[in-house]
């Protein structure tokens, strides 16, 4: 058997898998999506674009359809899959303690770190840490050139937000400190230091997560899966807090 006879044999074996898997995903959803009274044309659309994506329709379109009574049921029942007390927190990398409301979902519905401090109740681990926000420049003072978590330290470095005055001997090479000093140039507004990555400034209010980093620190970035949990968590918080409201109001009128 020749060589290009195989590879179309291989060819057609992995289209039909694919077509296969395809057709298997469709039917599936669209099974789904008639207990959830959609017309036929959506349940069209959300089958096609399912069967290649299956969590497009698991977690987004398939939501949007439910009631918020099965939306209830289905945030109780994903987040005991999940082992989490709440699908917004996070388990603690270094000791295995449950981070509480270390995630939030933006505007834009895209997942992201929540304000800090994200602290573990247990050990030192900081999720707003310095490592893993995009404006930290990592590395020691003589590796400063090299910016990135490409560095061999990542421990220590510099803000690319905060700055401060520092002199010249503790900023530059000696040569170009010595060149500095010759021009009457002592000390430069420069990049605050960060002594230890795992704990921010005090006074910092500019962490911008890195999803990069936070991957490369061994936790796992909130999927679409727990992105929708956390919208529906959301969700059932606001429509408590209208319905507290509109008692406390009713409370007041009828005194």
């Amino acid at each position: 058997m020749s060589y290009q006879i195989v590879t179309k044999l291989i060819f057609l074996g992995i289209l039909s898998g694919g077509i296969f898997l395809f057709l298997l995903r469709a039917v599936r959803i669209w099974r789904n999506s008639a207990h959830l009274a959609v017309t036929p044309f959506f349940r069209f659309l959300w089958s096609l674009a399912g069967g290649i994506i299956p969590s497009l329709y698991w977690w987004k379109y398939r939501i949007s359809a439910q009631t918020s009574v099965q939306r209830d049921n289905l945030l109780r029942k994903e987040t005991a899959t999940l082992n989490l007390k709440s699908p917004d927190n996070l388990i603690c990398p270094l000791c295995g303690s449950e981070i509480e409301r270390a995630w939030t979902v933006t505007e834009n519905s895209s997942a992201t770190v929540s304000k800090g401090p994200i602290s573990c109740p247990r050990c030192d681990f900081r999720l707003d840490s310095c490592r893993f926000c995009q404006h930290f420049l990592a590395g020691k003072p003589g590796a400063w050139g090299q910016v990135g978590m490409g560095e061999s330290d990542i421990t220590c470095g510099r803000c690319s937000i905060y700055k401060e005055e520092r002199p010249v001997d503790k900023t530059y090479s000696p040569s170009v400190a010595k060149k500095l000093k010759a021009y009457g140039v002592s000390s430069v507004r420069d990049s605050i230091s960060i002594v230890d990555s795992y704990f921010p400034p005090d006074f910092c209010r500019a962490f911008t997560p890195d999803k990069k980093r936070i991957k490369a620190g061994d936790i796992s970035w909130p999927n679409r899966k727990i992105t929708a949990l956390i919208k529906i968590l959301n969700h059932t918080q606001r429509e408590g807090q209208k319905v507290d409201k509109i008692s406390d109001d009713e409370e007041k009128w009828l005194l």
